[in-house]
């Protein structure tokens, strides 16, 4: 979840983007429980899906699911999209005058990452 999250804000910031929208990690997050509380109808299981696709990039599931429901109900999800990720907007999250200084090294493993200094690596 954690790394759903970083990857998104670290695109934003990549993009000039606003890094106070809800992340599609949060939105995941938040309609696990809401799923818990409601059955959710075709719009809200695309947008469910679509959450967890952007989110988790690497780990697909539910197949052809999210095509279908896209298909089906595009229109709506980006409604919900919109509105819940302006819902769960974090005003303080903001960064000045940052600049991303990667050595090339994920999680202990090397890595060709974007933000990365040019012959800048760690050495293992």
């Amino acid at each position: 979840m954690v790394r759903g999250h970083a990857r998104e804000l670290l695109d934003r910031i990549g993009g000039n983007g606003n890094t106070k929208r809800g992340t599609a990690a949060v939105v995941h997050m938040v309609m696990a429980e809401v799923s818990k509380a409601v059955p959710l109808n075709g719009p809200g299981a695309g947008f469910y899906l679509r959450m967890w696709a952007k989110a988790f990039p690497c780990h697909v599931i539910a197949g052809d699911r999210l095509e279908h429901h896209e298909a089906l109900y595009a229109a709506q999800i980006d409604d919900l999209e919109r509105d819940v990720r302006h819902k769960l907007t974090v005003p303080t999250r903001r960064l000045e005058a940052l600049v991303i200084e990667c050595d090339g090294d994920h999680w202990g493993e090397s890595a060709a990452c974007r933000y990365a200094v040019q012959g800048q690596r760690r050495a293992s």
